[in-house]
């Protein structure tokens, strides 16, 4: 499988947050980040039966639609790699007046500096981007136009964070 741009894998990864936000009974958090980065930031909580799988790769996306409804993160590299799913990771800061799957959003995108964190709530259909180990976004899961999903994915990619990061991602 080719490796894939930064852009197509946030559009992907979003697309997956934005199915499982629908369905208002189960939250996930999806963390794209370096490959290299997530050694040692986390536990798995099940066996994991994938073996090199890419989040482009056909049938994939109904996979992870369901494996996204397990506990855990759902790790994915910023090339597209599948790393790990019911990722339980170490690396969490509280977020004040929120849960586990917050304090594990804000603390991993904090400790791996170029990560970034799609949390999908569980009770609405409304999806939080943290970035620096803050909310950057929040939207809800409507369809957007091709456009405005673009500036999302290269604010996204590309923005700097100086005030959330010293010296930026």
């Amino acid at each position: 499988m080719v490796k894939l741009q930064k852009e197509k894998v946030y559009e992907l990864a979003l697309d997956i947050a934005k199915t499982v936000a629908r369905r208002k009974h189960s939250g996930t958090l999806i963390v794209i980040g370096p490959r290299d980065k997530f050694k040692g930031t986390y536990r798995r909580l099940y066996p994991q039966l994938l073996r090199r799988h890419y989040i482009n790769e056909k049938g994939i996306k109904p996979v992870l639609n369901v494996l996204a409804s397990l506990d855990g993160a759902i790790l994915i590299s910023d090339e597209g790699e599948i790393i790990a799913y019911g990722a339980m990771l170490r690396k969490i800061k509280t977020f004040k007046g929120f849960g586990t799957k917050h304090a594990a959003a804000s603390g991993i995108t904090t400790y791996i500096k170029r990560s970034t964190a799609l949390l999908v709530s569980e009770r609405i259909d409304w999806i939080k981007v943290f970035k620096g180990g803050k909310v950057v976004v929040e939207m809800d899961s409507a369809e957007r136009s091709n456009k405005i999903q673009k500036d999302l994915i290269n604010f996204l990619v590309r923005a700097h964070f100086p005030h959330i990061i010293p010296g930026g991602l």
